[in-house]
């Protein structure tokens, strides 16, 4: 299944109606991959789990992180794929980091928001 572009560009908003789940994550993870190499590395997972409840601090978030990719079998200096992504959204276990589709929807909505107020504006 492919990403919609509306995921990959400004004005995502049209993802937040995307009609699946899968459609969902798959917005969600090009949301976070700032860096465009198809791996979520540590701050780009930090603003995914900061979304979804962690608050500790930064070598709090190095140990929860280590922990993650171990779990997920992911080596951290290389990061989740999508695969690896969609897995842990799905995952409604002890391990895993379940989002209800309306929570992805609310991510999605709030990291496009964010994407509009950095972009430079016509005054």
């Amino acid at each position: 299944s492919k990403v919609p572009a509306s995921a990959n560009s400004v004005g995502g908003l049209v993802a937040i109606n995307a009609r699946s789940r899968m459609e969902l994550v798959h917005a969600v993870f090009c949301f976070l991959d700032a860096d465009k190499d198809k791996r979520l590395n540590a701050s780009e997972m930090r603003r995914f789990a900061s979304r979804t409840g962690f608050d500790g601090s930064d070598k709090e978030w190095a140990e929860e992180y280590e922990s993650l990719c171990a779990e997920s079998c992911v080596d951290p200096c290389v990061g989740l794929d999508v695969g690896s992504f969609e897995r842990l959204v799905n995952d409604n276990s002890d391990i895993g980091c379940y989002c209800r589709d309306i929570e992805l929807q609310e991510m999605l909505r709030i990291f496009d928001e964010e994407t509009q107020s950095t972009l430079p504006h016509d005054d």
